[in-house]
């Protein structure tokens, strides 16, 4: 996958996943139904940033204190790095994440959240189903209030709007928070319907602690690429 493509991944699951906790939290997601079936996610979410691990032998960082995103390459233990500011100024880069921001901007204008009344305990936690319509897709979203932080979300986010704002793309893309503000609860299970196809994401594992803020930068012994 293109270094750019990643980053903009990472930064996306940053701002869905961030606004739901405000303490430290590792959690799990099993992913099936899509290109990598089965597959696990493990991401890292605390005051230092984010950390995204695919299950590829990669991680993306999007470092917040020091305001740089990182691709490691865990099997060759090397690393590229990109300062916020310097993130997608080339043309080719600028015009892509354009047409991405008026994406998101199109989605959240389309986008309507039903409550249902169904709810069930997923993995220990005690969910609500709502029906998510973006776009004319439908999708199902089980959000819970029990993960430890939720009341104090708005305060990260708004630190993160602070720091996205001196670049004008991110700052463009970040509007992707306004959609994730519709859902009332930390997604412990999203299955997407689209073209036909289902891809399921459920969070089987979820700890609340505190993260050494070393895991937001590259380990020891890494080489920078770029």
């Amino acid at each position: 996958m293109k270094t750019t493509t990643k980053i903009l991944i990472g930064f996306l699951i940053a701002f869905f996943a961030v606004p739901a906790v405000f303490a430290d939290l590792y959690y799990e997601t099993k992913i099936s139904g899509g290109p990598r079936d089965e597959g696990i996610m493990k991401t890292f979410l605390s005051e230092y940033g984010t950390r995204i691990e695919p299950g590829d032998n990669t991680a993306i960082i999007v470092n917040m204190k020091d305001e740089v995103f990182f691709e490691l390459n865990l099997a060759d233990k090397t690393y590229k790095e990109t300062k916020f500011s310097d993130f997608l100024t080339d043309a080719d880069d600028s015009e892509m994440a354009g047409q991405m921001g008026n994406m998101l901007e199109q989605m959240i204008a389309s986008m309507t959240v039903k409550e249902t009344d169904e709810t069930k305990t997923i993995n220990g936690y005690k969910c609500k189903k709502y029906i998510v319509t973006i776009m004319g897709s439908n999708s199902d979203y089980w959000l819970t209030k029990d993960v430890k932080g939720y009341d104090e979300m708005i305060k990260r986010m708004d630190d993160y709007r602070a720091v996205f704002s001196k670049n004008p793309v991110l700052n463009s893309l970040a509007s992707g928070y306004d959609m994730s503000k519709k859902l009332d609860g930390f997604p412990m299970k999203i299955v997407n319907k689209m073209m036909g196809m289902e891809i399921t994401s459920e969070v089987v594992k979820v700890e609340t602690k505190s993260l050494d803020k070393a895991l937001f930068s590259p380990p020891e012994g890494f080489r920078k690429t770029n």
